[in-house]
């Protein structure tokens, strides 16, 4: 499984497993831009390494730009 597509921000609420949720989330502007894709090659080896055992880590793609500013992510290339 990939990282998590971001649509709204209640995602983030609705999947929470508890106390220890880490959340990162990364704006990709055009999600079938495969340069934009290249870019986020480390963070899909963050995701599927996932191994932490304290800490629920959930990788999110956000492509909405009104969204990711509202919720105070980087949208610069």
């Amino acid at each position: 499984q990939g990282p998590l597509k971001l649509i709204s921000e209640e995602s983030l609420v609705m999947n929470q497993s508890g106390d220890n949720d880490m959340h990162f989330v990364a704006f990709i502007d055009d999600y079938h831009n495969e340069g934009s894709i290249k870019k986020l090659k480390n963070f899909r080896k963050f995701h599927t390494k996932n191994t932490d055992k304290y800490f629920h880590l959930k990788y999110w793609i956000i492509e909405n730009k009104e969204l990711a500013e509202k919720l105070k992510i980087n949208t610069d290339p």
